[in-house]
């Protein structure tokens, strides 16, 4: 992850503490006839201390990946929220993301 140009690894440093952070990558749509080309940003993981939430830190984490992204071509922002996870979707509702699809699964 370190070597690749399109994977961006960010974290919050409250002194010299590690209290958050971000991994995401740069994605460009496969090139399909079918579908509509686009270069996206996937966040991969968001972290955030439990006693450093409400601070302000997932959103400055969320806007500087956004920025990187935006600066390397991306024209989305996307991510997955796993079910039951709705402290993290709140979140991401007031960060303006919205849902675009739907993730189906059953056990083998």
């Amino acid at each position: 992850m370190l070597k690749d140009p399109h994977a961006l690894l960010l974290v919050a440093l409250k002194g010299q503490e590690v209290v958050g952070g971000v991994s995401a990558g740069i994605f460009d749509t496969p090139n399909d006839p079918g579908m509509v080309r686009c270069r996206r940003l996937y966040v991969d993981r968001l972290v955030v201390a439990a006693e450093h939430r409400g601070q302000g830190v997932g959103r400055a984490l969320m806007d500087s990946v956004e920025e990187r992204g935006r600066s390397r071509g991306a024209e989305q922002l996307v991510l997955t929220v796993w079910a039951g996870n709705e402290e993290a979707l709140r979140f991401y509702q007031r960060e303006g993301l919205v849902e675009v699809g739907r993730l189906l699964a059953r056990e083998l």
